[in-house]
């Protein structure tokens, strides 16, 4: 069985067919023991990792980046390796990468260069190197030379006939249509596990043992020389006084009571006061807040301290929804600012607490039922009443499967074309597309 050492997920956007929990199910179906992942970024590498480690699969994380249009992969040795390779990563996204900046992080890092990349070794002579190859001829000349080989193929898809489906793909992600559809075969991890090749990784998995060290949250402190507590429930108690006009019931001194304590006991004191703080910014600079929704809506605390604008007695809102003692979880406020001044809450929180303390959380937006339907219809050139209608009956929250009903059975069976287009659209559903 060949060990897949480079697998393209999802997360390199609309350019493969494998998302992660595909890859695993198909895995764990066969027992495969090593599984590699070679993106270009690192934004499913933890999932990857927790994954392996909850179906007891060896981890190899890299990192695909470009010079000059070659490719090279740098394959994290252990987790300061992997620190490292986030490191090119974050100057990956600012800008385009050298061979300067890659010869500076040679200690635990694995360099496979692809065979059509192999020019670059002199750059990083005395470093971790392998040439990939994919044929016997390949091989061949790599070992005429001196330089190490590994056998490796790029996967992105899980079976043979999905070639098509991910040239489809493809499609989406350029701008074209069918007219520009390619024939490119890609190779299948379920024919790479099958082929018969006589490379022997065992050197290169040896190198490689990535373990995510265990860390506490830190969580910042908000800064204060009062004790964090009582000036929360202070703010909290004045607060309430103002919401309801100074006429507090026992229910709800109750009810605070019971949520600063659980807020003490789980530590998120200083997460509230960071949180009002800049919400309370925002609005001594006229900066449109909104009323709070999620989670955070049931909680009394955020009411008073004015970070959302409803009344959780009012309306029976649970405070567990949000913060719950039994389930130790980051507390998660969804706060709404309006776009145009949505940077000048941003800038002040970093000025605050430092650009090195603030990240921005990413999203992912993927291919949904009507969505994917929608993507492959421009690639197909459809655009009519029928299939007009087709949508009308997807639910959005429901994968394509299970949308078929016999009434959209009815649609499909009548139009070959929409027939074509819902089978494509099945294929890419779930996908990450931004």
């Amino acid at each position: 069985m060949q060990v897949p050492i480079k697998i393209t997920t999802d997360y390199t956007l609309l350019s493969s067919l494998i998302s992660l929990d595909k890859l695993f199910k198909y895995a764990t179906k066969l027992n495969i023991d090593t599984l590699g992942i070679c993106d270009e970024n690192l934004y499913g590498s933890y999932l990857f990792y927790k994954n392996c480690l909850n179906n007891k699969i060896k981890p190899l994380i890299a990192l695909d980046i470009s010079i000059n249009d070659k490719h090279i992969y740098l394959y994290a040795k252990n987790y300061n390796g992997y620190k490292d390779i986030l490191k090119i990563n974050n100057i990956k996204e600012e800008r385009e990468i050298s061979i300067f900046d890659i010869s500076k992080i040679n200690k635990d890092i694995i360099y496979v260069l692809p065979y059509e990349s192999r020019n670059f070794a002199k750059d990083l002579k005395d470093y971790d190197i392998y040439v990939s190859y994919k044929n016997d001829d390949e091989k061949k000349n790599i070992l005429l030379s001196s330089y190490k080989g590994i056998y490796l193929k790029d996967i992105r898809i899980i079976n043979d006939e999905d070639s098509v489906y991910l040239n489809y793909l493809k499609l989406i992600k350029d701008g074209k249509n069918e007219s520009e559809l390619s024939n490119e075969k890609y190779y299948s991890l379920e024919s790479y596990i099958d082929e018969i090749n006589d490379c022997d990784y065992t050197e290169f998995l040896n190198k490689i043992n990535i373990i995510f060290p265990d860390k506490p949250n830190h969580l910042p402190n908000y800064k204060t020389d009062k004790d964090p507590f009582n000036l929360l429930k202070t703010l909290s108690i004045k607060g309430l006084n103002k919401r309801l006009n100074n006429i507090v019931t026992d229910e709800y001194k109750k009810r605070l009571d019971y949520e600063l304590n659980v807020i003490k006991d789980m530590g998120f004191v200083d997460y509230f006061l960071i949180v009002y703080d800049y919400v309370l910014y925002a609005k001594k600079n006229n900066i449109s807040v909104g009323p709070g929704r999620g989670s955070a809506a049931g909680s009394l605390v955020s009411y008073c301290l004015g970070i959302t604008n409803i009344d959780p007695l009012k309306y029976n809102l649970l405070f567990e929804r949000f913060l719950n003692p039994k389930r130790v979880t980051m507390p998660d406020i969804d706060i709404d600012f309006e776009d145009e001044r949505r940077y000048d809450v941003i800038k002040y929180v970093k000025d605050k607490y430092t650009s090195d303390n603030v990240g921005l959380v990413i999203a992912f937006g993927t291919l949904g039922s009507k969505l994917a339907l929608r993507d492959v219809a421009r690639v197909l050139d459809i655009n009519n009443n029928e299939f007009s209608k087709l949508l009308k009956l997807i639910k959005q929250k429901e994968n394509l499967k299970d949308n078929y009903t016999n009434e959209v059975k009815e649609i499909l069976d009548n139009n070959p074309d929409i027939k074509k287009c819902y089978k494509i659209a099945s294929k890419i559903y779930g996908l990450k597309k931004h």
